[in-house]
């Protein structure tokens, strides 16, 4: 065989092995970006999406172009539902993402925004969304519509290579093909949301609802709180925050702000690591640069919603570390909230005359500079009184943010 013969051949099989891995990548669809047909027991269970979550919901926005988003972090992963039937402008989409912080959330607003003309936007936020430290995620925003300033970005071709002819795509859909029955990571909904139906496998692997608290408590009291700041070189949290407010109301986009729940042991968590008055502050914040620019604008300002104070659904006593199989009923640990605790606060944030139904209690309070500080003082005389209360709780939490 000639040199030139031989070439050929390598090319002609270069690029047929190029296509036959492209058409693979694409027929399994590891992160679910093609909408392939779905076959059970061979590519129904998108594993690696957790790895590629911004990149995912990006292009799903592209797709679905919704009138309604919901931004926020794993919270509202797991708590909203876009499928209730509190929303009036579809399509609804949870554009939710894990550690996301506030310039992630506007940053996916104007995307939005700029895919299909936005109506409604569910704000979700809590500490961590202030987190100055952009997480290190697969967070890139040339895959967005616009840029910071709002102009137009040209999609990439790397987008299409990292998805269909990369190696890190080829390696997915190999563990997507022989890891169908794995329980190892979340799985998620065409909707943006978490899948609860599994939740609890990944609960029970862990040890339990109390064995689940004492971890995540740890967790964040030994990192996520260690270094917190609502300031870096990189960005002001207040300042991204006030832009997309004006965002907002220069597009005449209906902006719901809310404070989501914690479980009454994270709410201690943050007062152990000495975060209670950033968190104070971040209220006061929210509320007064939420009415300084709705004055700029002329307009009535957004309703700021708190859920993040004490009540009967925070409050419920952990199982024993003995009673593994015994769950909570509003939450999955102290982090996250469960979906039917999701619903009742879009009754009270959308709905409020029918929360009464199945006698459920109101526990979110809406929020301004008028009320505030007697809304804090509240908050701080319920902690007392929880730390009064759950005397046994409360020293197992100091025991763990000291380790």
């Amino acid at each position: 065989m000639s040199f030139n013969q031989y070439l050929k051949n390598s090319i002609i099989i270069f690029f047929l092995l190029i296509f036959i891995i492209s058409i693979f990548n694409f027929l399994v669809d590891p992160y679910s970006i093609y909408n392939s047909k779905l076959y059970e027991g061979i590519n129904s269970y998108k594993l690696e999406t957790h790895k590629h979550l911004r990149m995912i919901k990006a292009e799903k926005i592209i797709q679905i172009k919704p009138k309604t988003i919901i931004l926020g972090t794993s919270k509202s992963e797991y708590g909203i539902d876009p499928d209730h039937t509190v929303w009036i402008d579809h399509p609804v989409y949870n554009a939710s993402m894990t550690s996301a912080n506030i310039y992630e959330m506007y940053r996916y607003m104007q995307h939005a925004h700029a895919t299909k003309n936005l109506k409604t936007v569910l704000l979700t936020l809590d500490l961590m969304s202030f987190n100055s430290e952009i997480s290190k995620t697969d967070f890139d925003e040339n895959r967005l519509s616009v840029d910071i300033d709002g102009n137009l970005q040209k999609k990439s071709i790397s987008n299409l290579i990292s998805t269909v002819l990369s190696l890190d795509a080829t390696i997915s859909s190999i563990k997507t093909v022989f890891n169908q029955n794995s329980r190892k990571y979340k799985r998620y909904l065409s909707n943006g949301m978490i899948d609860e139906k599994y939740e609890w496998d990944y609960i029970l692997k862990k040890g339990g609802v109390r064995n689940s608290f004492i971890r995540d408590e740890k967790y964040y009291c030994s990192k996520v709180y260690k270094n917190f700041s609502l300031y870096s070189n990189k960005f002001n949290s207040y300042e991204i925050y006030e832009k997309l407010l004006k965002f907002a109301y220069k597009n005449n986009i209906d902006l719901y702000v809310v404070i989501s729940p914690y479980h009454a042991r994270k709410l201690q968590v943050i007062k152990l690591k000495g975060l209670q008055n950033k968190f104070d502050n971040l209220k006061r914040n929210l509320t007064l640069l939420n009415e300084k620019v709705a004055l700029e604008f002329s307009a009535t300002p957004y309703n700021v919603w708190d859920f993040s104070g004490y009540n009967s659904y925070n409050t419920i006593l952990l199982p024993t570390l003995e009673n593994k199989e015994q769950q909570l009923e509003w939450f999955w640990e102290s982090t996250h909230y469960k979906k039917k605790l999701g619903d009742l606060m879009l009754s009270e944030i959308f709905d409020s005359n029918n929360i009464d139904i199945d006698n459920k209690k109101k526990f979110g309070t809406k929020i301004s500079t008028y009320n505030i500080e007697k809304h804090l003082k509240k908050i701080q005389k319920d902690q007392i009184s929880w730390e009064k209360k759950f005397k046994r709780e409360f020293s197992e939490l100091k025991k763990n943010c000291e380790q």
